[in-house]
């Protein structure tokens, strides 16, 4: 199994553009920049998430998808290995352009026998929403008090700051995800053979640098 996991810190814009790098065959993860994580709006006073590493058994989970049909993980892996990722939510540009670029290219992943879903912390409600802006056609599942994400040690609460920063693009978090608490996966992707272990796993507090399916096969591929 090789695992490669990208600790990448730039400061970006909320909604400017950036080039995703992957760094490969990381022995160990680069020191923590607090003052970088910072502008991805991750609380440092609060958890201070790294992610199941590779080799981690999956956490089993059941989640509804857009269609409102609840997914089960463990079902999923019966007949085939997963692709797993988290986003923010449809309110997030980088997400939207994630997705939809996603389904692009998500062929070349069924065609290698994987199954494919992406996990937000938005209501089930609000995912057809998600579907008509991205176009998209694999499993979205409202993951909506993030008890995945923590499982999975992806979740983190968003500083008051980016919170305020938010509001001014009138992004309001707690009224859209209708939860008490602002909080957010990192946009991490995880990839799980047929008996739920993580084989591979990419991993970056810049919500804008995800794992693309170019990159997912490059790292099968090894």
């Amino acid at each position: 199994m090789k695992q490669f996991i990208t600790i990448l810190f730039t400061v970006f814009a909320l909604f400017s553009a950036c080039k995703p790098e992957v760094k490969k065959e990381v022995v160990a993860a680069e020191p923590i920049d607090t003052a970088k994580v910072l502008e991805f709006g991750v609380d440092l006073n609060k958890h201070l998430p790294v992610g199941l590493n590779v080799g981690d058994k999956a956490p089993d989970f059941e989640l509804p998808n857009q269609n409102g049909e609840l997914v089960k993980l463990s079902t999923v892996l019966k007949d085939k290995p997963v692709v797993l990722f988290f986003y923010r939510g449809n309110w997030c540009p980088a997400c939207r352009k994630h997705l939809t670029k996603f389904q692009a290219d998500v062929q070349l992943l069924y065609d290698k026998g994987y199954a494919v879903m992406a996990l937000t912390a938005e209501p089930q409600n609000k995912l057809q929403a998600v579907v008509d802006s991205t176009g998209v056609a694999y499993n979205l599942l409202s993951d909506k008090e993030l008890k995945v994400a923590k499982q999975f040690d992806v979740a983190f609460t968003l500083t008051e700051d980016y919170d305020k920063m938010l509001k001014g693009y009138e992004i309001f978090l707690l009224e859209h995800n209708e939860t008490e608490n602002a909080d957010l996966p990192v946009t991490a992707t995880f990839i799980m053979d047929e008996d739920g272990i993580i084989t591979h796993k990419f991993f970056t507090y810049d919500y804008k640098n995800r794992a693309t399916v170019q990159q997912i096969l490059a790292e099968l591929e090894k």
